[in-house]
């Protein structure tokens, strides 16, 4: 199971954190022993399978200014998951690693000043996810105030809650999007009374793919999954929601003119696996999730370099050619190499010449530019194909 929760700003200064959860199903991932996993290696080259994230700020081209990543087996179950999250220390600095019985934190932020206030919303964030079902209390013990509705009392006892109670129920749209899924939001009313009362900072989105909905429902419960979808859009308590009469979902048919990303896919991607500098090509092939995709050119000698962000893959910018161990160790002088997953085509890979946006849709068309982040060059890869 991996989870990550973000800090990020939109290039027009927006901000807001966004969060995701994943699953492995237990599939054995290369290096990495579940009774210790290693988050470095799941975060960066096998996340697992997305089946929901929470989007507060729509996703592509924005910059990350925290993140929170936990790393533990699926087996561990989701309350044990929130149990260990809730008793971990607060990280002493703004840039930390720590591991607690089978789960593996890292936590980054460009807060040096304050990192613990940075945690501890990253993490109210992350158990929005994970465990949405258990915000009043876990083994007795009182959880943070945070995740408590203003003037609730920490147990449960929502008659106080006298400004919430006058609201109403909760109204949740869920809407069908093309590539996308199912996307359930707040209602506008209760969105903006929600906001007014300071019951939440800011409105999110829960997206949910099609393929991943009964996922996801084996996760959270399927009894449950409804009610789970309404704690994880407010925030607020088990006790405070149905204080409020509970909630209802509406739904409501396509949304003509969205323009987020449609689909994970680009037209024509072909996924594989990054091979370091101390890889055997003549061994058998990677198992497991994709570590990268290419967005050849029309003549196959170059090539747009795809990596996956939350939930889709983006072409690669200038700003980020020291995030990615490929591209860091090829900047280096490094040989890497990549496998295509379903040909078994080996590429031998270099830094070519970054692309402007009219050269990014001149080349690889208008679907690659929509992703590819405006304030920046786009970086494209050489290719050479190798004998097998």
């Amino acid at each position: 199971m991996y989870v990550a929760a973000q800090r990020v700003r939109s290039p027009g200064g927006s901000a807001g954190i966004n969060a995701f959860l994943c699953v492995h199903g237990g599939a054995a991932v290369p290096g990495v022993s579940w009774s210790s996993p290693d988050v470095d290696v799941i975060a960066e080259r096998f996340p697992g399978r997305l089946v929901i994230q929470r989007v507060e700020q729509p996703t592509g081209g924005n910059d990350v200014l925290s993140y929170l990543d936990i790393a533990a087996p699926d087996s561990m179950g989701l309350e044990r998951l929130t149990r260990i999250l809730w008793s971990s220390p607060s990280p002493p600095a703004n840039i930390f690693g720590w591991t607690i019985d089978a789960v593996s934190f890292r936590f980054v932020s460009e807060r040096v000043e304050d990192p613990v206030s940075e945690f501890l919303e990253l993490r109210r964030h992350a158990v929005l996810l994970i465990d949405p079902k258990r915000p009043s209390s876990t083994d007795g013990q009182e959880l943070p105030t945070a995740l408590l509705a203003p003037g609730e009392i920490p147990g449960g006892d929502v008659s106080k809650n006298l400004f919430l109670l006058a609201m109403g129920d909760v109204e949740i749209i869920a809407q069908d999007v093309p590539g996308v899924g199912i996307v359930y939001r707040l209602g506008t009313e209760t969105a903006a009374r929600f906001l007014e009362h300071g019951v939440l900072a800011a409105t999110a989105t829960l997206n949910v793919a099609y393929e991943d909905l009964d996922e996801l429902k084996r996760v959270w419960g399927a009894d449950a999954y409804h009610e789970r979808i309404a704690l994880a859009l407010t925030g607020i308590t088990q006790a405070a929601l149905r204080g409020l009469g509970g909630y209802r979902v509406e739904h409501r048919p396509e949304q003509p003119g969205r323009t987020e990303v449609a689909t994970r896919e680009i037209p024509g991607q072909i996924e594989g696996y990054w091979l370091g500098p101390r890889s055997d090509p003549a061994q058998a092939p990677p198992k497991g999730w994709p570590t990268g995709a290419l967005l050849r050119s029309e003549d196959g000698a170059r090539a747009l370099d795809l990596v996956f962000i939350e939930r889709a893959w983006f072409p690669l910018s200038e700003a980020a050619l020291y995030t990615y161990p490929h591209t860091f160790g090829l900047q280096g002088g490094e040989q890497w190499r990549f496998l295509c997953k379903d040909s078994n085509e080996i590429f031998e890979v270099a830094i070519g010449p970054f692309l402007t946006a009219d050269e990014v849709a001149r080349h690889y068309g208008p679907e690659a530019l929509a992703r590819s982040r405006p304030s920046y060059k786009t970086v494209q890869l050489l290719l050479k194909v190798l004998p097998r």
